[in-house]
């Protein structure tokens, strides 16, 4: 009642020159309290997108440098056969999306990425990046176009291809040719 009466006016209280600037000023902290928790909360978000984008770039590098060999943490079998060749790997983290098999030349390449975000509900979270990578060197009588791809039902992606014959070469012995200015100069 007493802030009322104050407010507006009313009283001639020794109090009003003391209270009366008080009521402007609270209105005027709370808002800017209530501003700065805004702007602090859009910072963090904003820092959130960014730790987000930069995770993603992160990983899109570390899968494109495909020069540098990364170490393999899987179980590989490779059988060869007259008639078929099979390679056999362990990839039970990843799903057949987030793996691909590449044949480049002779080399054949399976790599694999995957990250998860955990959250911990108490507005924290943790990365998880997996990577797999593993090259195989294919024989010379694998016939490339009948490479196939299957995952078994324990986890094991399975790379399969038959072999053909490669027919024997003949032994000849190759002359070697001089150009015309080096066999005058010989002479």
């Amino acid at each position: 009642m007493l802030s009322l009466q104050l407010a507006r006016g009313g009283s001639h209280s020794p109090l009003v020159p003391f209270l009366r600037p008080l009521w402007p000023l609270s209105r005027d902290i709370f808002s800017s309290l209530e501003q700065d928790m805004i702007r602090t909360v859009g910072e963090i978000r904003a820092s959130m997108t960014l730790m987000d984008q930069f995770h993603h770039q992160l990983l899109q590098e570390m899968t494109l440098q495909e020069n540098k060999t990364l170490p393999v943490m899987s179980s590989t079998d490779t059988k060869t056969t007259k008639d078929d060749f099979i390679l056999t790997l362990d990839i039970q983290d990843f799903s057949p999306q987030e793996l691909t098999v590449k044949l480049l030349g002779n080399k054949l390449l399976v790599s694999g990425a995957k990250e998860s975000k955990m959250d911990d509900g108490k507005g924290s979270f943790s990365y998880k990046c997996q990577i797999f990578r593993k090259e195989a060197d294919i024989p010379q009588d694998v016939k490339a176009e009948d490479i196939t791809c299957t995952i078994t039902s324990n986890g094991h992606l399975q790379i399969q291809a038959s072999c053909v014959p490669v027919p024997s070469v003949q032994e000849r012995t190759v002359p070697i040719q001089l150009p015309a200015a080096v066999s005058q100069c010989k002479v």
